[in-house]
């Protein structure tokens, strides 16, 4: 702690750093990035490990370099210590919804009703929510549009029959 007459703060913590050309760390003197360091260096680069990675892989070339053309250690078993600890996300699927309709494609969906009988369906409280709003209006999942229509079948088929065209 430091005191700064009656406040008391933390003393700054020193940073596990590697001191070259040993790359032992310059605080604990383990080799770094010795578990400090691991800990810093995973909560700095928390949503970005690929970023972590090639950052230590810079820090690695050097360290072969500097134990290539130094007496001061092997490089055997330096590709664990600097990469080996680092947790990478497994790679994902990237799922898109889709496909998509707007109001052009729900008529067709319809037997051609007018515009304006599929802009008062849309608008019902119990019709999906689109799922963006683009320039050209609204889009919806064809699925979820599918689904409704599949609900609401007979009470449709009815409007149709009186009128089928408006």
């Amino acid at each position: 702690m430091v005191s700064h007459g009656t406040h008391s703060t933390p003393a700054p913590r020193a940073e596990h750093l590697a001191e070259r050309p040993s790359w032992d760390c310059r605080v604990c003197q383990q080799p770094w990035p010795c578990a400090v360091a691991k800990v810093d260096l995973a909560t700095e680069y928390l949503q970005r490990p690929t970023a972590l990675t090639f950052y230590l892989s810079t820090y690695l070339y050097q360290a072969i370099e500097d134990m290539r053309t130094t007496t001061r250690g092997s490089p055997a078993g330096l590709t664990e210590r600097f990469l080996h600890w680092v947790i990478t996300p497994a790679p994902t699927t990237l799922v898109v919804p889709g496909p998509f309709v707007g109001m052009g494609e729900i008529r067709d969906l319809l037997l051609e009703i007018s515009k304006e009988r599929v802009e008062s369906l849309t608008v019902r409280s119990d019709f999906p929510e689109p799922v963006d709003e683009l320039a050209a209006g609204a889009v919806w999942l064809l699925e979820d549009v599918e689904a409704w229509i599949d609900q609401h079948c007979d009470a449709l088929a009815d409007m149709l029959k009186t009128s089928p065209t408006t």
